[in-house]
């Protein structure tokens, strides 16, 4: 009976870690080089799990001296609030180099979520929504020096956003 017990024990202690370990099936991320541009093409999820290498192929990327490094990101299933704090956080550091981050092809839904905390207004971060529909309009040209920025929220101080 004790016995029967301990496995039963063990047995819900071995769900338990299987349902909170990820597996490689969980978290998939392909991460290749643009080949007309200097940049990145993301396909799949950007999370806790793969946040590690979409930083590491990042970091290689803002290495050249271009002074625009786009991700390409129509083929992202998913981007937590850490994929979106590594592009703020990038795109600061560039900014202070005269150089921008371009985010090509950014869900509507995260470009809301940057505008909702004040990080489309970062200097270096270019938001270029993907258009879904052809009557939905084009990103309003704000700043002659960014064609394609992202109307701000000037009423809206922004998330503070630490390094």
């Amino acid at each position: 009976m004790m016995q029967s017990l301990t496995r039963r024990s063990q047995n819900v202690h071995m769900s338990e870690t299987a349902m909170t370990t990820p597996s490689a099936m969980d978290a998939v991320l392909t991460i290749t080089p643009l080949t007309e541009q200097p940049g990145l093409r993301l396909i799949g999820e950007i999370d806790l799990y793969t946040i590690d290498r979409a930083a590491a192929a990042l970091t290689d990327a803002i290495r050249s001296d271009a002074p625009e490094i786009y991700l390409d990101l129509a083929e992202v299933d998913y981007c937590g609030i850490e994929g979106l704090r590594l592009f703020a956080l990038t795109a600061q550091r560039l900014g202070r180099q005269g150089r921008e981050l371009v985010l090509c092809s950014l869900s509507p839904h995260l470009a809301k979520i940057l505008g909702l905390l004040g990080w489309d207004t970062i200097p270096g971060l270019l938001p270029v929504p993907r258009r879904p529909f052809a009557t939905t309009p084009a990103p309003v040209r704000t700043n002659p020096a960014r064609p394609f920025a992202v109307p701000a929220f000037p009423d809206r101080a922004p998330w503070p956003l630490t390094a």
